[in-house]
């Protein structure tokens, strides 16, 4: 009996082993994501398309109570205008002796000044200037109101997708710069293995060798500095994607990533800015709000009564409100499109530049394996590796940072 609660003892603690043994391999498994991965992620968890998506069904409520109100207004005026035609029939059809009380008293109590103490008159009517004037601008203001909605859902999204692949592309070149210190550490090592062979058979001196170990030394505190700054830049990119900051991620992107060429027409970009872009279409239905105020309030008030003049100084001010937001919007078009062809130049350059940083580098290693150069000049070669390598990991950088505005400057305003 002892052995058996032994062995069933053993499995049960072996089955336990197992599956904690699972679940702690399921849990450190990291996360890989691709770019679209990413901004899916982004777009599933945040609530800012919701309550865009909310305001959208507020809006459209507004303007269906909108149209409920015309509906009624227009169903009482024709209950009023029945009944009034009823009493006038019934007017018409009343006959009494000449001088009888009976015709005043029925008349009087039949004539509309009854209804205008009732108070019908003093409800504003279809075809009425207040009636007309409040309901038109109302259901105005309603479609605009509903179309910016319309257009905020589309601008939560781009807005979240925009921040999730500008951090994606953050992590992913610093990633980069890890790989470069860490090529750097290595190369580093080297040089030390060979300073350290040169001096054991005398042909290099013992700072040569100090200068070798000091080099290693430098290249591990800046492979550990490029380390933590990656972590923070996946913590950035977590926090976006709304990610346990515990949960280890993986980027699937090539390190080397490279951005898809583009044929871009200034011309075309301005033309889509000015068709999309969400302050552009506020502050042009707000223009057009106030061009209907105005032309409505002029077909009752002449040109020298202050409410005139008030309509009429909102248009101007609307006007040149649109006027500058076109003017705002056609100065960050350019200056994006300014930027990216900036940084599109660099990338050639640069290429050339790390081949033949790296073949320098090559040539004096082996001349300071033969003694013909010093370890400071085979040093020079090796950080010149570095700071080329470095400096098209952030030329790569920038250029999918320039194609991502000019993507997305056309639809919203970005501070750069």
């Amino acid at each position: 009996m002892k052995r058996l609660l032994v062995v069933a003892a053993i499995f049960a603690l072996s089955l336990l082993a197992a599956s904690s043994g699972a679940g702690g391999t399921s849990a450190e498994e990291p996360l890989k994501l691709t770019l679209q991965e990413a901004v899916e992620i982004a777009l599933k968890n945040n609530p800012a398309i919701g309550l865009s998506e909310l305001a959208v069904e507020k809006a459209s409520l507004k303007k269906e109570q909108i149209e409920y109100r015309e509906r009624k207004a227009e169903e009482a005026a024709e209950e009023f205008k029945d009944l009034m035609r009823k009493i006038r029939e019934q007017e018409t059809q009343i006959t009494a002796p000449e001088g009888s009380t009976q015709e005043g008293n029925i008349s009087g109590n039949s004539s509309t000044e009854g209804f205008t103490e009732m108070g019908y008159p003093n409800i504003p009517m279809p075809g009425d200037f207040e009636y007309e004037y409040s309901m038109e601008l109302g259901k105005k203001a309603a479609d605009m109101e509903l179309k910016l909605a319309q257009l905020g859902v589309e601008a939560a999204k781009r807005n979240i997708r925009f921040g999730v692949e500008a951090a994606y592309y953050a992590a992913l070149s610093a990633r980069d710069k890890v790989e470069i210190a860490r090529e750097s550490l290595e190369r580093a090592k080297e040089m030390e293995r060979i300073a350290k062979a040169l001096y054991e058979n005398g042909s290099a001196t013992k700072k040569d060798l100090l200068d070798a170990q000091v080099k290693v030394s430098t290249a591990e505190a800046e492979l550990k500095k490029a380390e933590v700054e990656m972590e923070k830049a996946y913590i950035d990119l977590k926090k976006l994607l709304k990610l346990d900051m515990a949960r280890q991620i993986e980027l699937s992107e090539s390190s080397e990533f490279k951005a898809v060429e583009k044929n871009v027409e200034l011309e075309q970009l301005l033309a889509k800015a000015r068709e999309n872009r969400i302050d552009l279409v506020q502050a042009r239905e707000q223009l057009e709000l106030a061009r209907l105020d105005f032309d409505m309030t002029k077909k009752v008030y002449p040109s020298n009564t202050f409410h005139y003049k008030e309509k009429e100084y909102a248009l101007k001010q609307a006007e040149l409100n649109y006027q500058d937001v076109e003017s705002k919007i056609e100065q960050e078009v350019r200056k994006a499109y300014l930027d990216y062809t900036a940084v599109s130049a660099n990338l050639p350059i640069l290429e050339k530049s790390l081949e033949m940083a790296e073949e320098s580098y090559r040539i004096a290693k082996l001349s300071y394996e033969a003694g013909l150069i010093r370890s400071v000049d085979l040093s020079q070669a090796e950080e010149a590796v570095k700071q080329v390598r470095l400096q098209k990991a952030g030329a790569i950088y920038a250029y999918n940072l320039a194609a991502l505005y000019l993507d997305n400057v056309i639809y919203m305003s970005i501070s750069k």
